[in-house]
């Protein structure tokens, strides 16, 4: 037990509370500090994500107001990195900072820095210098100045000064410099919010200490996924299927930014290739993967956001479900379960005249509708824009008010819940008899009111029969042309037959050439090889050199070299493959098994009995949460007393 510790100052890194207890003590050798604070002889200075924290705690002397949960909020950079992690990563990066685990923190981590890495000489603020040396006496190493992408203080508006202290000391590792040894001189750099640049990074470093005061803020992966997209589709950048325009987002991100300070953060981004670390973010966020902070920063800074409102807008779900969570009505009203909810799914188009997005619903009885989103309030689901009557009962019901003399075309549509001018295409199209009587005079209806866009004012059923004549004479006239062929040559003929006159038009198509006789396939003989082959294949990847690869499918299929045999339907001819294949395939939990046995003789064959971290990292399984899991658990127990024991 040491006899004092240093209280902590506001936004004090651990390292530097640790440098100042270290220059009051004046241990005579430098690895004395951090091996009595931390309990090893192998502890090092480590700026961001210290350990051994507990161990810290059980030294220090009687009486302190020390805990593992304010040192991490308070003193290290977890805070910047959790908000962007998932529950099940910050719990194991504690765990593993606290002492409670042997998981290397970055190896907890598992971050895609792309290129960014932590600066090399720690860092200070020369206004905060001189402020810390006014308020409280001394100098200390701040949080917030030594955050990779960083390089300026959001608080005095200056440019961030290096020290001559480095942040990894590969000479001295164990070595704790105060900032009051490494601080002599105050030179300061004031930066130009007229200039893009250094107002982007100003924002950017104000965003890192907003973060850093975050102590509870873990969205997880979904709810990151949804906050971008949200943004995405506000900005035009996704599509209502929730698909990315990455072309567009990549080319408007580059022209927000300049590539000097893309340059600077170790950001940059090469719009030919096909991948890049703006796309690996939005795609790791579907894998569950992670994405430095500084990135992330960047992509909400270009959506127009701070930090503060991207986490703390209570965004609308109804932008990425709007029209609600399903099933939705039937609005047939002449079907029995109008207004029931047999509705379980619906697309979304776009309408080519103004380019705004519309939900598409389709029932089983055939009647469609159309809407635009987002549904507002409950009563919004029972409304429509537009309706495609389909269903028998509505066309049954037509029929009869139309028979009705009684009945006007707007009290008919007012029954079927359209337009009259609705009721008139419908009736053109069902055949009903022109004119009608209304319920006091003779329609005044005319073949004018008929036309279907024609230069002769044909009726539907007259237009119908010119062209299917017209179809026949050219049928007749090119009898050796192909279907292909005639749509491109008669594009107007086929489009109007193929939509409105189907059944006929389908009837009177060119035969599809099938090509000559093909030799009928002896599926029984084919499955019998096919199965010794797959067979064959899974004791290939089973026995292949190096690291083990999955039994999957896919894998099988290359091992084979039969790619047809990935699809389904050529599957289902094959039942006796089928069978080895499933019996085959590994589960997720088999192939992690078989990863640990593949390190286990891999460690045997070396004669060494490894610590635990060390054969989950071999076996490739480091950052998995399988390693969680009971029966793994028990795996890795029993692996490592079979190496000890063999050792």
């Amino acid at each position: 037990m040491i006899g004092f510790f240093p209280d902590p100052y506001p936004d004090e890194l651990l390292y530097s509370i640790c440098a100042r207890y270290s220059s009051r003590v004046q241990y005579r050798q430098v690895k004395s500090v951090a091996s009595e604070l931390f309990g090893s002889k192998c502890a090092t200075a480590i700026m961001e994500l210290p350990c051994y924290l507990n161990h810290l705690l059980t030294v220090l002397p009687p009486g302190h107001k020390y805990t593992v949960e304010q040192l991490i909020n308070n003193h290290t950079m977890l805070r910047f990195y959790s908000p962007f992690l998932n529950e099940f990563r910050v719990k194991r990066l504690v765990d593993s900072m606290s002492g409670l685990n042997d998981f290397p923190v970055y190896s907890c981590l598992s971050l895609y820095h792309g290129g960014i890495e932590s600066p090399e000489w720690l860092r200070f603020c020369p206004k905060c210098a001189s402020e810390d040396l006014e308020n409280v006496g001394e100098l200390y190493w701040h949080r917030l100045h030594q955050i990779p992408g960083v390089f300026v203080c959001p608080k005095h508006q200056l440019f961030l000064e290096n020290s001559h202290v480095q942040v990894r000391n590969r000479h001295q590792p164990a070595l704790f410099i105060p900032a009051s040894e490494a601080i002599k001189k105050f030179p300061y750099s004031c930066i130009d919010l007229s200039n893009n640049n250094h107002k982007q990074e100003m924002q950017i470093a104000a965003d890192a200490s907003w973060l850093l005061n975050q102590y509870r803020l873990v969205p997880g992966y979904n709810l990151l996924r949804d906050k971008y997209m949200i943004n995405l589709l506000d900005n035009q950048f996704a599509n209502w299927n929730k698909t990315i325009k990455i072309t567009a987002l990549v080319q408007n991100f580059l022209n927000y930014y300049s590539d000097d300070l893309l340059n600077k953060l170790s950001c940059a981004i090469d719009k030919n290739k096909n991948t890049n670390w703006l796309i690996n973010l939005l795609r790791n966020l579907d894998k569950n993967a992670a994405s430095h902070p500084i990135h992330h920063l960047l992509v909400i800074q270009f959506l127009g956001l701070t930090a503060e409102s991207f986490f703390q807008n209570d965004y609308s779900k109804s932008t990425l479900k709007p029209f609600g969570d399903g099933p939705w009505p039937c609005l047939d009203p002449t079907s029995e379960h109008f207004r029931q909810l047999t509705i379980h799914k619906y697309s979304m188009a776009r309408v080519n005249e103004t380019k705004k997005p519309v939900g598409k619903f389709r029932c089983a009885c055939g009647f469609s509708y159309s809407r635009t989103p987002p549904d507002k309030s409950i009563n919004d689901r029972f409304s429509y824009s537009r309706c495609i009557p389909d269903s028998q009962s509505w066309e049954t019901a037509l029929r009869t008010f139309w028979a009705d003399s009684s009945l006007s075309l707007c009290e008919i549509g007012r029954r079927l819940g359209v337009t009259g001018r609705t009721i008139k295409g419908r009736a053109i199209k069902l055949g009903l008899e022109f004119p009608r009587t209304g319920p006091r005079h003779q329609s005044k209806l005319t073949n004018h009111d008929l036309h279907l866009s024609t230069k002769n004012k044909q009726t539907f059923q007259e237009k119908r029969e010119h062209l299917r004549t017209f179809w026949l004479s050219i049928r007749e006239k090119y009898p050796q042309a192909t279907q292909t062929l005639l749509k491109q040559k008669f594009s107007s003929v086929y489009s109007w037959l193929y939509k409105r006159d189907y059944e006929w038009f389908e009837a009177h198509l060119p035969h599809r050439n099938k090509g000559g006789a093909r030799t009928l396939v002896d599926w029984s003989k084919r499955d019998q090889e096919l199965s010794s082959s797959v067979k064959s294949g899974v004791t290939l990847i089973r026995n292949a050199p190096g690291r083990p690869q999955r039994i999957t499918i896919k894998a099988i299929c290359a091992a084979i070299n039969r790619p047809d045999l990935f699809n389904k339907k050529m599957r289902d001819k094959l039942p006796l493959t089928s069978k080895v294949i499933s019996v085959s395939i590994e589960s997720y939990k088999d192939f992690a098994i078989r990863r640990l046995r593949w390190a286990v003789r891999s460690f045997q064959l070396q004669m060494i009995c490894p610590p635990r971290y060390q054969l989950l990292r071999r076996a490739g399984l480091a950052s998995s949460k399988i390693i969680e899991e009971p029966f793994f658990l028990q795996a890795m127990d029993t692996a490592l007393e079979f190496l000890a024991n063999f050792k």
